[in-house]
């Protein structure tokens, strides 16, 4: 059954408050741990129960608050619930990287929540709401100027790497994981020797889905690569098409490595 953009939304938003209870709170992964380890134990919370879904998990952890609670983490600034521990979090803060706080701007989850609907036409539809209201706000800078904070050029850095086609997703691992490229063809100078180069192959503006990817000359299956595979220069070969390719990057091999729950 495919959810509503509202219950989609919906749903991650939980799933992230789950996330933040027990990544955020490290006296919650030593209780997670010790559930683990005294599963039977019928006085821990569903919710930091590791072996139950992600569903029950979710549920379990929502039933608890209180409609005042429920109704305190629908908001921007959502504030902590610590009987739960549930930890403060500000859902605008960068979710937009730097747009939605140079004032008024819908906000959506973050981009690793978008990705969790697996609905492409949704995710376009929001990235059209942004790429509008920003065109906006950019049009009204130029005008009035921009005040507050524009994200200490953050902003100008991510829309220049995603605009080649991958993007730094956590640039502690020095990995990158692809994207849209919005250029037929750009080169990036590495140092006076060593020089990236990025192709791009489509026969439309509308060829916005990835269907291949050739690394250096090789066909490349896995949707992120590693900074030392380009560091001495290389090549990305992008070949795009019109309609998603789910055949592409679905082999467990082909995702980057993360953070297991």
């Amino acid at each position: 059954m495919r959810l509503t953009r509202k219950q989609s939304m919906r749903s991650i938003r939980l799933s992230f408050l789950l996330a933040f209870a027990v990544l955020a709170n490290p006296s919650l992964w030593a209780q997670a741990a010790d559930s683990q380890r005294a599963s039977t134990n019928e006085n821990q919370p569903l919710y930091l129960n590791s072996d139950a879904s992600l569903d029950q998990r979710v549920n379990d952890l929502v039933s608890r608050m209180t409609l005042d609670e429920k109704i305190s983490q629908m908001q921007n600034n959502a504030p902590a619930i610590p009987r739960l521990g549930i930890p403060a979090y500000g859902w605008a803060n960068e979710a937009l990287h730097g747009v939605a706080l140079a004032g008024q701007a819908t906000v959506f989850p973050q981009a690793i929540g978008m990705a969790a609907t697996w609905d492409t036409d949704l995710v376009h539809s929001i990235a059209d709401v942004i790429s509008t209201e920003a065109r906006a706000k950019h049009n009204d800078a130029v005008q009035h100027g921009l005040a507050g904070n524009e994200d200490c050029g953050q902003m100008s850095a991510w829309y220049v790497i995603s605009a080649l086609g991958f993007y730094p997703v956590d640039p502690v691992s020095g990995n990158y994981v692809f994207g849209t490229p919005l250029f037929n063809r750009a080169e990036v100078e590495l140092s006076e020797s060593k020089r990236l180069v990025i192709k791009v192959k489509r026969t439309s503006p509308e060829d916005k889905y990835i269907s291949s990817i050739s690394l250096n000359g090789s066909t490349y299956n896995k949707v992120w690569f590693s900074h030392a595979d380009i560091a001495n220069g290389g090549e990305i070969v992008f070949n795009m098409s019109s309609q998603p390719d789910k055949a592409f990057g679905v082999d467990q091999s082909s995702l980057p490595p993360s953070l297991d729950i």
